[in-house]
């Protein structure tokens, strides 16, 4: 059996940080921001059948503007950011598949809760606000738009008309994902002291 031996449970895995994380009952402890970022900026939207590096770190930035252009709040853009964090541990599992994968919901559930716990958002990644999820369809449709422009757009689609979606590389990805994480933690803590 795979990791038989090795002093590892075959259901954790290491991150790029070297923390041991066990992939069913996640360790709040064990979560670092670092190795959200860099996950996200490795996995690639549409189960990577996409032609440019379009990752899932830079998906979350787009998702936060558009909250931002909505006029979300500096807790609902920082949601926005924070929205897929999961998939840095889990994969970003195609939508027709996911739906077909009902223990898959649970341990997602689990993953956000646990992030929300390290990062101090509780349990808000479980439950998102609407407005995230209707700037994540938006992003969605600005990516369709902008990453297949040979295909016809999809039926009733309305992708953002100021935000567009361009190469990125995992590294560059990586920092936008942590420079926009800063950027909102600041400004949220700077908001929290002033009240």
């Amino acid at each position: 059996m795979k990791g038989e031996g090795t002093g590892y449970d075959p259901d954790e895995f290491t991150t790029v940080s070297g923390a041991r994380v066990h992939v069913l009952n996640p360790n709040p402890e064990a979560i670092r921001l670092g190795d959200i970022a860099h996950g996200l900026s490795r996995v690639c939207r549409f189960g990577g059948q996409v032609g440019i590096h379009m990752s899932v770190a830079q998906h979350c930035v787009l998702v936060s503007d558009i909250v931002k252009d909505h006029g979300g709040s500096l807790e609902e853009q920082m949601l926005g950011l924070m929205h897929d964090a999961t998939e840095a541990y889990v994969g970003d599992v195609i939508s027709p598949l996911k739906k077909q994968l009902d223990a898959f919901h649970g341990i997602e559930a689990k993953w956000a809760t646990a992030i929300g716990q390290t990062l101090g958002f509780g349990d808000k990644l479980a439950n998102l606000p609407m407005i995230v999820h209707d700037a994540d369809t938006e992003a969605f449709y600005t990516e369709w738009r902008d990453c297949f422009p040979d295909r016809a757009p999809v039926v009733g689609a309305r992708p953002s008309p100021n935000r567009h979606v361009y190469p990125m590389a995992a590294d560059q990805a990586r920092e936008a994902w942590l420079r926009r994480y800063d950027e909102l933690r600041a400004a949220l803590d700077s908001q929290a002291a002033t009240e």
